[in-house]
């Protein structure tokens, strides 16, 4: 996008406004993320395709359609992934640029993401919450209000399980895992530490893992996930995994971070 061109939309929609808040109560930072088919209620997967360019962030674009059989519901969503919660609202001041209707206006009152647009017909929601930005339209001739999909999205994404510790010991088995490099130890004040993940290499792909940290924020620097603390002295950064396969309570299991 032309300098010139991103300076008026940073205008436009009031840009300052939101870059790089943070609405929830602690920090998220997601890796491989995934619409889970459950949380697309009524809908049934049609297709998705990867959209993210070589050596870009992951994206992908999908397609939904109304499982009752009314072939006029359709449900477009699309998402991409940064390393941080300002690069992604860089992101979505560029999915923005993209729209030519006046009509996509920041929705104040909404709770979805961390900042939504939105129509005022309900057919198209973009939002960016921790380091994603989340696009949701309805495409086919009978019109779908997203606003309750975007909400089931957002709801599952930031929302930790209601049984942690059973999560964390089912990890074991799993032989998943999370620590900082150099030990809990090295979490000092405004300091900088690599957290590695390991995973179970029987798995055919890398399960979606979300990092919910106090005290400091997660972000990705490449192919290493840091945690970089605040002032506080009390640091937490505990990590949600969610396999694609099987249902929901066999393939979620957690882990602390030390």
């Amino acid at each position: 996008m032309a300098e010139k061109s991103l300076k008026a939309f940073k205008q436009r929609y009031e840009f300052d406004r939101w870059f790089n808040v943070n609405r929830l109560d602690e920090a998220l930072f997601v890796r491989h993320y995934f619409v889970a088919d459950e949380l697309v209620r009524g809908f049934e997967l049609i297709r998705a395709s990867s959209a993210g360019a070589p050596g870009q962030p992951p994206a992908m674009t999908s397609l939904w359609r109304d499982a009752g059989g009314d072939t006029d519901q359709l449900l477009r969503i699309d998402f991409s992934e940064s390393d941080s919660r300002a690069a992604a609202h860089g992101a979505l001041l560029q999915v923005l640029g993209q729209f030519e209707s006046p009509n996509i206006k920041r929705q104040v009152t909404s709770e979805i993401g961390d900042v939504a647009f939105g129509a005022d017909d309900t057919a198209v929601v973009v939002s960016a919450r921790a380091n994603l930005v989340i696009f949701l339209a309805s495409v086919g001739r009978t019109p779908v209000d997203v606003q309750e999909v975007a909400a089931q999205l957002d709801r599952a994404l930031t929302e930790r399980p209601a049984q942690p510790e059973a999560m964390i010991a089912a990890a074991a088995p799993r032989r998943f895992s999370a620590r900082f490099e150099h030990g809990i130890e090295s979490v000092v004040s405004g300091a900088r530490a690599t957290i590695q993940v390991a995973v179970d290499e029987e798995l055919e792909e890398p399960p979606m893992l979300r990092f919910f940290s106090r005290g400091g924020e997660v972000f990705a620097e490449g192919e290493h996930v840091i945690f970089e603390s605040d002032e506080s002295e009390d640091n937490d950064v505990t990590v949600y995994a969610l396999e694609r396969q099987g249902p929901p309570q066999a393939r979620s299991y957690a882990c602390r971070v030390d």
